[in-house]
């Protein structure tokens, strides 16, 4: 995805309970996820796609460039989604 800077964003999709409320990203311990003018990964941006499968929606976590560039290309790897 191009962000309005035009430079390359990532996103990394979930399957979620149609029901979960509350969606929460979160990394592996120890990875440093503050970026600059995005905050920690808490803060990021969980959007739902409007894509369900049965009782599941797809949402996806956009992840800021800065992240990627600073983890490579298994930054995905490192990025988590708490839901409830």
């Amino acid at each position: 995805m191009i962000g309005r800077d035009y430079l390359p964003h990532m996103k990394v999709f979930f399957w979620v309970p149609i029901k979960s409320s509350i969606l929460i990203p979160y990394s592996n311990k120890g990875v440093k996820t503050f970026v600059i003018g995005h905050g920690a990964i808490n803060k990021w941006s969980v959007i739902n796609t409007g894509e369900i499968n049965g009782s599941l929606k797809l949402v996806y976590i956009f992840v800021p460039k800065t992240f990627v560039f600073t983890h490579g290309v298994n930054f995905y790897k490192l990025v988590h989604l708490y839901y409830d």
